[in-house]
């Protein structure tokens, strides 16, 4: 990445999800089910982000990432993960 290879990049990082999917099939999980719930909950905390801002798009894209940041953690703490 560093050197500005991206072709080399995008294969090593196809190796690291490949290895990824090998892990969670080991361990019988269901990749595509992990990866659904961890995009449903990234989901349900920036639309909490979205909620505090009044679904402004200026103003989320004004906010520093300190602001982001403390609503994101907010969310967590609110259990909006699953």
């Amino acid at each position: 990445i560093e050197a500005g290879d991206t072709e080399n990049a995008h294969e090593e990082l196809g190796d690291i999800l490949f290895s990824l999917v090998n892990v969670a099939r080991y361990q019988k999980i269901s990749a595509e089910e992990a990866l659904r719930h961890t995009i449903n909950k990234f989901m349900k905390r920036f639309r909490y982000i979205e909620e505090q801002y009044g679904f402004d798009s200026n103003k989320i894209k004004e906010a520093t990432l300190e602001e982001l940041d403390t609503h994101w953690e907010a969310s967590k703490k609110k259990r909006l993960s699953s």
